[in-house]
């Protein structure tokens, strides 16, 4: 239902009926509307302090009682609820919500078009500093989500295309932040692939006379190369022999679909020797999971197709099984929340309607209803519900894997990926598949699946199924660990074409963890920052490189910041609590240091590290603990605001007292 009562937050601060514009004039009324508005139901104790805050309680309480009657007599009448001890507004609704929601679900051109000012422009209090604190900080914090949202929808924008509107949306982050150097970059670029170049070279000049007035600095060196790469494209005023210096030191854009699969031959080569029902490949997220699987089928098909060639005197194509004939159901959090959607997701792709064809009458009209193209009813697009008479669900389930079957073509074989969060439904059909399978191997296909360990423990029917086929001999497991130094430098070589990287590969391996997701986004936002430079001799190289030990002064991806964040709040509130804690203290601090800054209890606390340690965010250092690798550090610091960050740092610092912290750890606290 439609809220009855908008409050607009952006900008000048508004409120409006039906009937129109809502009068409120006294500042500080406006001012508690919205902080009920971002905060929600409130006590009247914390409203008094904040607004009235150098008053007696009973005069601040009156003052609170009389903004009350002000916002009922203004218009919100019975949207506004109070009792004795607590005020909340309903039927209420909020730009500032509607934000935040946008950006949550990455809607972010709905997100561009809400922020069109900062928060409650004009509406501080000289005399309620606990509120002008509380607005600095949703100010803040908004204008770094917006940042945030802004350039991922540049870089959305981009990738499909749309040149034009990502160039507006990079301007528009430009003029919130004019000494922003990344930026300037930004729009550099895209004025280029415009054919643009004179308004390319134009805001280098902008950049360089802003950064000196402003800063006393000059431009970064990958700003001047880029700057040089695109007077070289425009003609004349470089030299030919600047521009082939330029040429031979300029990084080729990266193209991570084709990602070679490095470092994994071993690993292939058992899942491809594999005979069980059940293969589970499991491992950390972002380790290249689902990238190996999927080799393992394309190698499969391929072994297949060769094979049937032979056997009918063909031509011999050999031909690699493209992607998308492959059959892959991806489990999903969302998909958990309906039976054998996922599965039937995957049946449904237009790939698959062909090798359905040759599914058997009785199996195709079981599955007439939810697969339309393996049966004669085009009516229905309804997900399979998991409270089917068992008869008729021994059918089904029965169909389902003769439909499988017949999908996974030449590879014989498919992929349940993310297992960890498979439905009810779907792991009693894998249950079923693996059974069939055993009976009849050679006609019906086996599963490869994948799964993150640390999570796959919150899923007990997974964990039971895997159980069993274990026991009957249905089951391998192949454990995928991250990338050592070796790995990363053959990926690094692989990527760059050459014979360097040494230095490189090894850092990046130590800033990501030798996660391999995490490595491959660091390279792109690398690339497309121009950090990335190919120095002679010694392969792909940063401006880092003189005085860096692990890398982590680069620039966090947004998608890896996005990844560790959703993963973060999947282990709880207090999980979460104990981890923002934990990056703010140096690694190696104990439970009871990190503890006292977080307002657990002694179960809280302990759970709560003990979850970090399962899903792999830290690991056991000493008597204390340590991030895995600085990017997991580093991303979830990114999510905290800096009024969050100096209270933590001073809690930490009391923390540390009674302990007998050093001196010079309870001064680095107090001074950060």
């Amino acid at each position: 239902m439609a809220a009855k009562i908008h409050v607009a937050l952006f900008g000048v601060l508004r409120a409006f009926s039906n009937a129109g514009q809502l009068a409120i004039t006294v500042r500080k009324t406006r001012a508690l509307l919205a902080y009920l508005c971002v905060e929600g139901r409130s006590s009247r104790t914390r409203l008094a302090d904040l607004f009235w805050g150098d008053l007696d309680e009973a005069t601040a309480r009156r003052n609170l009682r009389r903004a009350l009657h002000r916002l009922r007599a203004a218009g919100l009448g019975d949207a506004l609820q109070a009792d004795d001890e607590m005020v909340a507004l309903a039927g209420v609704g909020c730009d500032l919500n509607d934000f935040d929601a946008a950006v949550r679900a990455q809607r972010w051109a709905q997100a561009r078009a809400l922020y069109t000012a900062p928060l409650c422009d004009g509406l501080e209090l000289e005399d309620a500093e606990g509120f002008d604190a509380w607005l600095r900080t949703q100010r803040e914090r908004t204008a770094r989500d917006w940042r945030h949202a802004m350039a991922r929808h540049a870089a959305d924008l981009e990738s499909s295309g749309a040149l034009g509107a990502a160039l507006e949306v990079q301007q528009r982050l430009l003029a919130d932040d004019p000494l922003r150097e990344a930026t300037y970059r930004d729009l550099m670029r895209l004025h280029d692939a415009l054919d643009q170049r004179s308004a390319a070279l134009a805001l280098f000049d902008r950049c360089t006379a802003t950064l000196q007035a402003e800063l006393q600095l000059e431009p970064l060196p990958q700003t001047r190369l880029l700057a040089e790469r695109i007077r070289a494209r425009l003609g004349p005023g470089l030299s030919a022999a600047a521009a082939v210096a330029v040429g031979a030191n300029a990084a080729p854009r990266l193209e991570l679909r084709s990602v070679p699969l490095v470092a994994r031959d071993r690993e292939l080569e058992l899942l491809s020797a594999s005979t069980e029902a059940v293969v589970l490949v499991e491992g950390d997220a972002g380790v290249g999971k689902t990238r190996l699987a999927l080799a393992a089928l394309q190698r499969a098909a391929l072994a297949n197709s060769e094979d049937e060639d032979e056997d009918e005197d063909n031509d011999g194509d050999t031909t690699p099984a493209a992607p998308d004939t492959l059959l892959r159901v991806r489990f999903t959090e969302m998909s958990s929340l309906t039976p054998f959607q996922a599965v039937i997701d995957a049946l449904r792709e237009p790939a698959m309607a062909a090798r359905l064809a040759g599914l058997a009458a009785v199996h195709r009209q079981d599955l007439a209803r939810w697969l339309p193209q393996a049966g004669l009813d085009d009516s229905s697009t309804g997900g399979v519900a998991d409270t089917l008479p068992a008869q008729f669900r021994a059918r089904l389930l029965e169909a389902l894997v003769q439909a499988l079957a017949l999908a996974a073509g030449p590879a014989r074989a498919l992929l349940f990926d993310d297992l960890q969060w498979a439905d009810a439904s779907s792991i009693e059909l894998l249950a079923h598949l693996a059974r069939r399978q055993r009976q009849q191997p050679a006609a019906l296909a086996r599963v490869l699946a994948t799964a993150r360990s640390a999570e796959l423990a919150d899923n007990p029917l997974a964990g039971a199924l895997l159980h069993e086929l274990a026991a009957t001999g249905s089951l391998a497991r192949l454990p995928l660990a991250a990338f050592d130094e070796w790995s990363m430098l053959q990926l690094v070589q692989g990527l760059s074409g050459s014979g360097g990287g040494v230095r490189f590969a090894a850092r990046l391996a130590s800033a990501t963890g030798g996660n391999v997701f995490f490595a491959l986004e660091t390279i792109r936002t690398l690339f497309d920052s121009g950090e990335l430079f190919v120095e002679p001799g010694e392969g792909w190289s940063t401006r880092h490189d003189p005085t860096t030990t692990d890398y982590t002064e680069l620039p966090l991806p947004a998608s890896v910041v996005d990844a560790v964040r959703a993963r973060l709040l999947r282990l709880g509130p207090a999980t979460q609590r104990l981890l923002e804690t934990a990056a703010l203290a140096e690694d190696g601090s104990t439970l009871a240091e990190i503890q006292g800054a977080t307002a657990l209890s002694d179960w809280e606390a302990l759970e709560g590290i003990e979850r970090a340690v399962a899903a792999q965010f830290v690991e056991r250092s000493g008597l204390g603990y340590r991030f895995t690798h600085a990017l997991v550090r580093g991303a979830i610091c990114f999510g905290l605001s800096p009024e969050r960050q100096r209270l933590t740092h001073a809690k930490l610092a009391a923390a540390l007292e009674p302990l007998h912290g050093s001196p010079a750890r309870l001064a680095r606290q107090w001074a950060l």
